[in-house]
């Protein structure tokens, strides 16, 4: 029964901390943010995916009821590395804002 609990309080953070990294990266998009934000809220972004996954794969060592969670989770860190992906690209293909850094 433990172990249920924890797996749906575990499933419920995943779905969260998706939506909070949409919700970021639309906020991002819509403000038209500086590349520089964008860098710190990506490399942000990565360690909090890295501390989560270790802390997740942990679990899933000693609880084979968090495979579904890890799962969802790695979408979510799929879903946020991708829209973050795709924006840097556009960053960096913009010759401009690249000059701009560069300077």
């Amino acid at each position: 029964m433990i172990g249920v609990v924890t797996w749906l309080m575990l499933m419920v953070v995943t779905y969260c901390l998706a939506g909070f990294y949409v919700s970021i990266i639309r906020w991002l998009v819509d403000e038209q943010a500086d590349p520089e934000l964008w860098a710190v809220i990506s490399v942000g972004i990565a360690v909090t995916n890295l501390v989560a996954m270790i802390t997740i794969n942990t679990m899933l060592l000693g609880f084979l009821a968090y495979g579904l969670a890890g799962i969802a989770y790695l979408m979510a860190v799929l879903l946020s590395t991708g829209l973050v992906m795709h924006k840097m690209q556009d960053i960096w293909n913009n010759d401009e804002l690249v000059k701009r850094l560069k300077s």
